[in-house]
């Protein structure tokens, strides 16, 4: 028998809740952030995924062999962390400043629409890596 070590680290995305996970579209078990699991499997080839609601990861494929550990890092889409923040802020900004400083509304629509489109998109169309899950070690 052999283990799969999985490492979540989302940031902010699904913080409160745990993520489910999957090995051969079976469920084994959720995880929190900031937590790390293992999971026994038989020796062989698995494919592994995480799953909350309707996002999830792209499916790892793995070939494990007899007492091998292979570790996964669960982690957010790329700069999600970033992304919402600085369309915040910027809307913020705005909000203050635009008597003082004369801003036109019609341009700052559009940068935020174009910031804004990056987490959406993940959130509708590219749902299956709003998580990635990525092999960081194999022992």
């Amino acid at each position: 028998m052999s283990k799969i070590r999985i490492k979540r680290n989302t940031g902010w995305v699904g913080t409160w809740s745990a993520i489910e996970i999957y090995i051969d579209d079976k469920k084994v078990g959720a995880i929190n952030n900031h937590e790390t699991q293992d999971f026994i499997v038989k020796d062989g080839k698995q494919e592994v995924y995480a799953k909350s609601g309707w996002d999830c990861s792209q499916k790892v494929k793995l070939n494990t062999s007899e007492n091998e550990i292979r570790v996964l890092k669960l982690t957010q889409f790329k700069y999600l962390a970033w992304a919402l923040p600085i369309i915040f802020s910027l809307m913020l900004f705005y909000g203050l400043g635009k008597d003082a400083l004369n801003l036109n509304g019609y341009y700052f629509s559009i940068i935020i629409f174009t910031l804004g489109s990056y987490p959406l998109f993940y959130n509708i169309i590219g749902k299956n890596n709003i998580f990635r899950l990525t092999e960081i070690d194999k022992k």
